[in-house]
């Protein structure tokens, strides 16, 4: 089922996506692995929503 997620990165700003696997996703993020997050340090996780349908 997919995934939206806010999170709060380091410098104030935030970053919002959508993903089908939320785990992966974050850890993806915490490796600097996704482009935005690279130069926006993921300080913590400020909401996630898992679609019902």
């Amino acid at each position: 089922m997919p995934y939206m997620y806010i999170l709060e990165c380091a410098d104030n700003s935030y970053y919002v996506g959508s993903t089908w696997n939320i785990e992966r996703r974050l850890s993806q993020h915490n490796a600097g692995g996704a482009q935005n997050t690279r130069a926006h340090v993921t300080q913590c996780a400020s909401s996630t929503w898992r679609s019902t349908r």
